[in-house]
């Protein structure tokens, strides 16, 4: 079993401060010099100071919290998502019956909500994650609020949609 040394009393040794200088006794004008690499506050910032090399490039991924997939809607069209936003939740599914769900849900809640039907094969179902019968629902600001790749239900959508609005 080994034995604890006893720690030095804290008054003994001068601690250092954020600003580089130290307090405690017998340090009261004594000033610690700033180690390499480290700002006026005398931490490291090195992480903070990391020059980006070019534009950076993101993929869309679709995912809930992100901003809508900016791509067409349709297979040799130009339309996509954010032409379609406004003061009102938007659905985008390739599901006849989730379209009509959605509609359906939308109204017995009491919200205005625009359902348009997308290319199942097009590029806009590839990228958003969603699949060719999956649904997604972007809010008002155009982020995605819920996505799935399975057909949606009644009760997927109308969860979904008492989340978003907290009811």
């Amino acid at each position: 079993m080994a034995v604890r040394q006893p720690r030095r009393a804290a008054a003994t040794r001068p601690r250092r401060r954020h600003d580089g200088s130290a307090h405690g006794p017998g340090a009261a004008a004594v000033r610690l010099p700033v180690p390499l690499g480290c700002g006026a506050g005398g931490r490291r910032s090195r992480r903070r100071r990391r020059a980006v090399r070019g534009p950076v490039r993101t993929v869309p991924s679709g995912r809930p919290g992100t901003r809508v997939v900016h791509a067409p809607l349709q297979r040799g069209s130009s339309r996509s998502p954010r032409d379609l936003l406004g003061p009102w939740f938007l659905v985008l599914t390739a599901d006849v019956d989730s379209a009509d769900t959605a509609r359906a849900v939308a109204d017995r809640l009491g919200i205005e909500a625009r359902v348009h039907q997308v290319d199942p094969e097009g590029p806009w179902a590839k990228r958003s994650g969603a699949g060719p019968v999956g649904t997604v629902l972007v809010r008002p600001d155009g982020v995605t609020a819920w996505r799935t790749s399975d057909r949606a239900d009644a009760a997927h959508i109308d969860e979904a949609l008492r989340a978003v609005l907290d009811r």
